[in-house]
Parts: C-alpha cells; sequence; structure tokens
C-alpha cells in the first residue's frame, strides 16, 4: 500500500474515531443536562428510596419527616404529617376527603399545597412508587383512622402489571432472544464490551426510540432488552393477549393473559370489600382513571405501536375499560367512575402542558385543571356543595 493511500486510510480511521468521540461527547452533555446534577446537589436517594420502602411495607410514610426529591425539572420537598399522610395546610371537614393512589395522588413533582388533594382540601394518603395492593392496605387503614365521608382513588393503569407475578419482571414485555449460531459471530459479539456499549450515552438516545434498555449475551443467545417500567404498560392495550409475540418465550406470553384475568379478578374482590366497608361506614367512593402519556397519545393518533410487537392488536380505550369493569364488577355504578382522560383528551395537544416534558406526571397547572375537574364532578353530583 502506497503512502499516500496509507495516509488516506489512517486519517478516515482516525476521522471515524474523532467523530464518534465528539458524538459520545455531546450526547453525554445532552443526558448530563437532563439529569437535574447541578440544582440537586441536597438530594439524596437513599433518603428518598428509604421513605418509599417505609410506605411500601406500612401502607403509609414514616411520620413527621421531610424529604427531598430533585431531577431536572423539579427540586422540592415533601413533608409528612403525624399520621404518615403527605400534609397541607388546609382541609375541608364537611364532608372529609380522603384521596387514595399512587404518585398522581401523591403529587409526584409538585409542592404539598400543589397537589390535587391539597387543592380540594383532602387528606393526601397518595404514595409514589407502590402498587395497588398497597393502595388497598391504605383504604383499609385509612378510612378507621380518619372517617372520611368521601374517598378519591385514583388509579392509573399501568400499576395493573405490578401486581403480576415475579416473573413478569424477568421476562419483560418485548425481551427478545436469538440464538447465534455462526460460532465466528458468537465470538466477535463475546470481544464486544456489551456493558460498557449499554453505558454509552450515545448509544442510550439509539436505543430510545426502539424502547431498548439493552443487550446482552446469554449462552449463546443474543438478548434484547426492554425497559419494564416503560413497556409494561402495552400489555393492557393489547386486544389479542396470550397470542402476541412480547418475547422468545411462548409459555411467558401466555403467562401474560392468565396473570391479566388474575389480577383483575382480584381488583374486583377488593373494590368488592372496600364497597362493603364504604356501605357500613357510610362513605362514598369516587374512582378516578389517571391516564398515562401513552394512553392521550394513542387516542389522539400521535403514535402506533403496531411496529412493535408482532400479532399486537392495539385498543387505545382498553386500560380505562379493565379499570372501569373491574370497578362495576366490584359492585359500584358507572356514576362512580370519573375518565380524567375524556378531559385531558378534550384538549386536543394542550394535554401536553399538564404534564412535566421529560417525567411522566402532571406538573402544577396539570393538578390544578385535575382539581377542578373533580371538584365540578362532586359538585354535579351533589356530595359538596361548592
Amino acid at each position: 500500500m502506497s503512502k499516500k493511500k496509507l495516509s488516506y486510510f489512517a486519517l478516515i480511521i482516525f476521522s471515524t474515531i474523532f467523530s464518534v468521540i465528539l458524538a459520545e461527547k455531546g450526547a453525554s452533555l445532552w443526558t448530563s443536562s437532563l439529569s437535574g446534577k447541578d440544582i440537586c446537589s441536597a438530594f439524596i436517594i437513599n433518603y428518598f428510596a428509604t421513605s418509599r420502602g417505609f410506605s411500601l411495607a406500612n401502607a403509609f410514610y414514616k411520620p413527621n419527616e421531610a424529604v427531598i426529591h430533585c431531577n431536572n425539572e423539579y427540586n422540592y420537598t415533601y413533608h409528612i404529617d403525624q399520621v404518615g399522610l403527605r400534609s397541607h395546610l388546609k382541609y375541608r371537614e364537611i364532608p372529609k376527603i380522603l384521596a387514595i393512589g399512587d404518585s398522581f395522588t401523591f403529587g409526584f413533582g409538585v409542592e404539598d399545597e400543589q397537589a390535587f388533594p391539597a387543592l380540594l382540601g383532602a387528606y393526601n394518603a397518595g404514595m409514589w412508587g407502590n402498587p395497588f395492593d398497597v393502595q388497598y392496605q391504605s383504604f383499609l387503614r385509612n378510612v378507621d383512622l380518619l372517617k372520611p365521608d368521601v374517598v378519591i382513588w385514583g388509579i392509573y393503569p399501568p400499576h395493573i402489571i405490578t401486581m403480576f407475578d415475579g416473573s413478569w419482571n424477568k421476562n419483560c414485555p418485548g425481551d427478545m432472544s436469538y440464538p447465534i449460531h455462526n460460532p465466528a459471530l458468537l465470538y466477535l459479539l463475546k470481544l464486544l464490551p456489551l456493558q460498557t456499549i449499554n453505558k454509552s450515552a450515545l448509544v442510550k438516545i439509539l436505543f430510545k426510540p426502539f424502547d431498548i434498555w439493552s443487550v446482552s449475551l446469554d449462552k449463546g443467545n443474543f438478548v434484547v432488552r426492554k425497559n419494564c417500567y416503560e413497556t409494561k404498560e402495552i400489555l393492557l392495550f393489547d386486544e389479542n393477549i396470550g397470542s402476541t409475540s412480547y418475547t422468545s418465550n411462548k409459555k411467558v406470553n401466555l403467562a401474560y393473559k392468565n396473570q391479566l384475568l388474575k389480577v383483575t379478578r382480584k381488583m374486583s374482590k377488593y373494590f368488592n370489600e372496600a364497597k362493603r366497608i364504604a356501605d357500613k361506614k357510610g362513605i362514598k367512593i369516587i374512582f378516578l382513571n389517571i391516564p398515562s402519556r401513552l394512553y392521550l397519545n394513542l387516542n389522539s393518533n400521535k403514535k402506533d405501536l403496531k411496529y412493535s410487537y408482532s400479532g399486537a392488536s392495539i385498543v387505545p380505550a382498553r386500560p380505562r375499560d379493565i379499570v372501569k369493569n373491574a370497578v362495576i364488577k366490584g359492585g359500584f355504578k358507572p356514576s362512580d367512575f370519573l375518565d380524567l382522560g375524556e378531559f385531558l383528551l378534550a384538549e386536543q395537544d394542550n394535554w401536553k402542558e399538564y404534564y412535566f416534558t421529560i417525567d411522566a406526571h402532571w406538573n402544577a397547572h396539570g393538578h390544578q385543571f385535575v382539581a377542578q375537574i373533580i371538584h365540578n364532578f362532586l359538585v354535579d353530583k351533589k356530595i359538596i356543595e361548592h
């Protein structure tokens, strides 16, 4: 090879390496700008996680605590009162209202006074990061403790999947395993630093449109893993659940359908028991369907999931209907069910202004919007006067 060709070849290699390094540096700077590190110096994630762990085990927070929560979109402190609920300044006593639910009810990302329960004057028993069965334990505890006249129970459909048996998170929806039969290709893949590649900011950006969390080698198989949290909701939209190829394991695919039936039956039993208790104590229960951004995007034709899963039949309204049917089977009336998604969809693309840009939760403006919807509903049902 001539010196000229060698120099040209070296230049190409150098340019390629330099371009990759530059792209990785740019991707790192972009992702670090989203991490919120600069404004979160006082944020101790272990303390934050311990707060959730206590609530998961006890169905209430450790009393009289103040916990910092921070990322690039918010920096606030949530305060827990003497009975383990999120505190605020002004409570309505006639009627006394108790709000139960997950992080949307809790007010993930907003100040104590900005969460919709506080705006309604309700006691806030919302718990971030806790599954539906823990919310039910919260209901049992707090109706005895607080003796409310009204319970507002917010349900975020994707959390239904957190009630599945443990196998669901070992085989996330979308995880695929591809056997490598070519020895040379397998050898080459073994040489690749896949763990380092998965941590690359540039690779993460490239993976994101395909909802890929990581890639790995497992006993001669090339495994493409999805983010369990981000993809679990897809199961609820699929009318063909059980026959859709979510993973390479046919037994796991069928298990999703069986698990969903099992969980929805369990939810109906919880609702039925809640109704028995409510009727005995003279409590009115209102259920809220809390829509996800994926639900809103699908209903407004802003996202198409057909390419993602072979055989899937995506029905945008299905998660809401699953929850509503469980509520009705539990003995409640359709009029006890308030679908917040209908009001947000009526805003067309403006619904996005009620959510944080990156985080999946409502911002302060969103909580104001939701509080007004609930307030109007309670007035219309003559549950409150004004």
